[in-house]
Parts: C-alpha cells; structure tokens; sequence
C-alpha cells in the first residue's frame, strides 16, 4: 500500500483540494449541529428543569434514525446537576440511538465518555440461573446487566449486553468506568436489549 509521500502528483493535489474543501465547509457544519441542538426538541431535552412528563413528550418528537450527536445524550447522563430521571432517560436514548449489535466496546465506552452515572455494584453479570432477561443466551457468550440510575425500592431500570466468549467481569468492568487496562477493545456487541421502568 503506498503512502501519501509515494502517491502521485495528481492524486496528491486531488486530496489536497478534497481537504480545503470540506475545511472551508466545517464552520456550516458545526452552525447546522449547534441550530439544532438549540431547536426542539433538543431545547426541551437540554432544560434541567423540565418535569417527566415533558421530558417523555419531547423524546416522542426525536427524529428517527439518529441525527443528533451521541455527546448530547452523554453531557446529560453524566451531569449530576440533572435530576436522575432525566439522566436515566439520556443514557437510554444514547445506548438506544448510537450502540446496537456489532458496535465495538471500544466505541461504546467512547461514546459513554467515562460515565459518571455508572458505579461497578451497577454492573452485573448475568448467568442462566438468575431468571428471565431480555437477551438470548448462547454457548461460548457473556452477558451482562447494567443497571441506570438505579433507586432504592423500585424495579431497576437496566441495559443487557450479550458479548462473544468468555469476558472477564473486571476487565468489562474497568473497560465500563473507562480505567482501561484491557484487552476488550475489539469485543464487539452481539445482542443489546433494554429492561426500562
């Protein structure tokens, strides 16, 4: 494969042309994100002070698929400053709208941005013993149960990850709070599902 130093001079201009042009776009671009992260229902979603009810009505006005940045959903999960139903709902929407199947943990954990929200007494690994859960159970598979924003006395809201082989909880554990040290970088994620109350 050759590099940029050993392309020829056509290309070289080529690429190099490509490369002003998008540059001279990327003001444009970063207006449209910030106008729609100030329009609704993005205004509403971003208002600390907004009851449940709202915060339910705003998210049925969400475009779908996602064009909203994953950084959004993120902020908001991880600002103590938002009552805890508003960040539960922002970590749902976040794993709803950016991580599905074939998703690497490496991605995902960057897309968490090192969660605050999350401790590692919420992060559970789940073995057939422990009743029903929402993710099928295969041989040579690992899942795990991660519970969001949990309260005393309610029904746990949690997000199922079922991942290829034999994973190690306190690597998936430190690989979650984003402390590294891991080899599970490359794990992708083969079945994700959502157990919301």
């Amino acid at each position: 494969m050759k590099t940029f130093a050993q392309a020829p001079s056509q290309i070289k201009i080529a690429i190099i042309i490509s490369l002003i042009f998008l540059l001279s776009y990327l003001p444009e671009i970063s207006l449209w994100a910030q106008d729609k992260m100030d329009s609704e229902p993005y205004r509403t979603l971003a208002n600390r002070n907004i009851d449940k009810k709202s915060l339910d009505l705003a998210l049925t006005k969400l475009s779908v698929p996602a064009d909203d940045p994953p950084h959004f959903w993120s902020k908001i999960a991880n600002d103590p400053k938002f009552p805890d139903f508003h960040r539960r709902s922002a970590v749902f929407e976040l794993f709803r709208r950016n991580i599905r199947a074939g998703t690497l943990l490496s991605e995902m954990t960057r897309l968490l941005d090192k969660p605050t929200w999350l401790t590692e007494s919420d992060i559970m690994e789940v073995d057939m013993l422990q009743g029903k859960i929402p993710v099928d159970i295969v041989p040579n598979g690992t899942i795990f149960s991660i519970a969001v924003i949990p309260e005393k006395g309610d029904d746990v809201s949690a997000i199922y990850l079922r991942l290829q082989g034999d994973i190690s909880y306190k690597d998936f554990v430190s690989l979650m709070l984003g402390q590294g040290g891991t080899n599970l970088d490359n794990v992708p994620i083969e079945q994700i599902a959502f157990d919301e109350h």
